[in-house]
Parts: structure tokens; sequence; C-alpha cells
């Protein structure tokens, strides 16, 4: 087992190397199956969203956001750092932080569209994420737990850079 994660319902999800996610309620006091993927995959560590969306963590395939209709795939191929996820944990603005090796991905929607935003050395971010070391403190901050320490992510420090960038051309060839 990789990780315990108690919901809002309590319900008592389990993530583990297995082909679906499970969850055990009170009432009923055995496994409840979610989601039939029949595929192996190794669940590191889950979340759920205010709207009752399921995102998960896997080790080798990305994040799964599961909706009440549909399963949507995040990727290497849609802008993850990694597909192989150590943890996962959702902001005060449903924001969801997911930590790999080389870095941590921040995934925003938009409508249907899933929004990735890559943090990684150049971004301060030293070493690589620690499985399941992710907290949303009282304040809203993001604190991520490194191999080589703790960075602490405030939403309320970003600022928008609303200059247009320098162009700087140097040459320009017709063929």
């Amino acid at each position: 087992i990789k990780q315990v994660f108690l919901d809002d319902e309590s319900k008592l999800w389990f993530c583990t190397l297995s082909d679906d996610l499970y969850y055990l309620t009170e009432s009923v006091g055995k496994e409840a199956d979610l989601l039939d993927m029949g595929t192996g995959f190794e669940f590191h560590a889950n979340a759920k969203g205010s709207n009752g969306d399921i995102w998960a963590a896997t080790y080798g395939n990305g994040i799964m956001h599961i909706t009440a209709d549909s399963v949507y795939f995040v990727t290497t191929e849609t802008g993850l750092v990694s597909n192989y996820c150590y943890s996962i944990l959702l902001d005060s603005e449903e924001n969801v932080w997911v930590g790999h090796r080389q870095g941590f991905s921040r995934i925003r929607m938009e409508g249907v569209n899933h929004l990735v935003r890559t943090y990684g050395l150049g971004e301060g971010i030293p070493g690589e994420a620690n499985t399941n070391a992710v907290y949303l403190d009282n304040e809203g901050r993001v604190i991520l737990g490194t191999t080589k320490g703790m960075v602490v992510y405030d939403h309320r420090k970003d600022r928008k850079n609303l200059s247009a960038p320098k162009v700087n051309i140097t040459a320009i060839t017709f063929i």
C-alpha cells in the first residue's frame, strides 16, 4: 500500500499496485470497485476534488483524472514533468500538484482542458519529490518535500508579467 486517504464522504481510499482504485466505507465494510481498467497500474497517491472528481497518481502512466462520466490521462505528452508520479495534492484553488523525480507539475483545469505548468531546478526546486510528501497548510501554501529539503509555494505571491517580452532578432534568412 502506497497511500491511504480518507475523503470528505468517509471513504477510505487505498493506492496499490492493482487494476483498480479501491475504497472502504463504514456502511459496506468491504472493498468497493470504482474503476476496472484491467491494466495493472501502480497507484502511488490519490486526491478528491470538491466537485467529486478523483485524481490518481500512477507510477509510469501519469495522472488519471476520473470524472462522473469520463477518465482523462495527463501524461508527458500533455506536459507533465514525468509519467512517474510520487505524490498528488489539490490546493485551495483546485490546482493539482504532482511530485516527480525531476520536479513538480501543476495542473489547472480550464473547462475540460488540463493546463500543465512544470517546476524544476530552474524554478528553485532542489532534488526529487519524496513519495507523498506534500501538504496544504492553513494559509493555502503548498509544502513540497524533496530529497534536498522542503519547498513552500505561496500562490498569493504569484505575479503576472504584464509587459511584453523584448524581441531581439539578430538575423533573417530568405530562401
